[in-house]
């Protein structure tokens, strides 16, 4: 009897935060306002998806094909894996990236992956030290200047999510798209 009552207020605590894909609003069984995006976290974005409380995930502000190995006709802001191999069954892939800082700046600036793939960014400062940040998976990294270091995080849900720079030399940001699996 014990066992229910304590699955029964979990049920009932995941549900008032609205987690990915449960169509709710948030507002139910809260108090809160209405939740015009999707995340309780930030009522007032409309954009917003289901995420952790200081996350960034919004719905995706444009289509963009996620790139192969070596892929070409690439915009130049958009990173291109150095590798991709499946992960496990293949359900996901490890997608490998690099990526700098570099004048305050994150060269490049976008990495487009699929929902559930791992990846594994090799990211170099070249000119000062950069502390990477992707607060929706708790990931936060300093990379000291003229060294590189892995940056690894899985983004499980679709949408768009913010990279930034939390350290005083830059203001660097950038963007993490996982588009839907199809």
């Amino acid at each position: 009897m014990v066992g229910i009552l304590v699955i029964a207020g979990v049920v009932w605590a995941v549900s008032s935060r609205n987690p990915a894909g449960t169509g709710g609003t948030g507002a139910e069984n809260t108090g809160q306002t209405e939740v015009k995006g999707g995340d309780t976290f930030r009522p007032e974005n409309e954009k917003a998806l289901a995420t952790v409380e200081g996350g960034t995930r919004e719905t995706i502000a444009a289509n963009i094909k996620t790139p192969g190995v070596g892929e070409t006709g690439v915009s130049p802001d958009i990173a291109v894996p150095t590798t991709v191999s499946p992960v496990g069954l293949g359900t996901f892939n490890l997608r490998i990236f690099e990526m700098k800082g570099e004048g305050g700046k994150f060269v490049p600036s976008t990495i487009v992956v699929d929902a559930g793939d791992v990846v594994q960014v090799k990211f170099t400062a070249v000119d000062a030290d950069y502390t990477v940040a992707l607060s929706d998976f708790g990931v936060s990294k300093t990379i000291k200047k003229g060294t590189t270091a892995n940056v690894d995080f899985q983004p499980y849900d679709f949408g768009q999510y913010k990279i930034t720079c939390a350290s005083e030399a830059c203001a660097a940001t950038g963007l993490v798209i996982a588009n839907e699996r199809k």
